[in-house]
């Protein structure tokens, strides 16, 4: 899936999480969207909400990046980034099973 897609996939699932979570009216979040001016939510909104967003999107994000974040742009760029450490972890997790098999074939002599 492109940067693009993806980038896109949060927002939405973003919006809806405001939407359910905070029971507002569905919100066009665009990335200059803020949360305390635009969205009236205190800094323990956004901490539930990236919670939310941690579980819907399977991801964990450092609680001391959350501290700065302020737009929902931010929030997104944050949900890609531990993305791709997901991503990565995957790679390298499958990587060295892969590696571990072929070491086993070779002592075991197939």
């Amino acid at each position: 899936m492109q940067l693009a897609e993806l980038r896109s996939e949060v927002t939405i699932a973003l919006s809806s999480l405001i939407t359910d979570v905070f029971e507002r009216e569905p919100v066009n979040l665009t990335v200059n969207t803020r949360f305390n001016e635009d969205l009236d939510m205190d800094s323990l909104d956004i901490l539930a909400l990236v919670a939310e967003m941690e579980r819907e999107l399977g991801i964990q994000i450092d609680v001391a990046e959350i501290a700065d974040v302020a737009t929902v742009g931010q929030t997104v760029d944050l949900a890609l980034r531990a993305l791709n450490a997901v991503d990565s972890e995957l790679a390298s997790r499958h990587q060295s099973e892969a590696q571990q098999e072929a070491t086993e074939k070779t002592l075991d002599g197939g």
